[in-house]
């Protein structure tokens, strides 16, 4: 619809966001979605943790791995 009404259409995407153990399938939905989706342009971002973070602590823990 966006597109549609002459809007550009950006998309943000993040890496690395489902650790090592979902990283294929994160990717195969990604490119399934951008496809269906047909952004003007894609905006790549890396993900960053923050050290007092539950997720940091389970990547230190070794339940997630990036």
């Amino acid at each position: 619809m966006a597109k549609k009404a002459g809007m550009v259409l950006s998309e943000f995407i993040l890496l690395d966001i489902g650790g090592k153990e979902f990283s294929e399938d994160n990717a195969l939905r990604t490119d399934e979605s951008l496809n269906i989706i047909q952004p003007d342009f894609i905006r790549v971002h890396a993900t960053g943790f923050k050290l007092e973070s539950k997720v940091w602590q389970l990547i230190q823990n070794g339940i997630i791995i990036l």
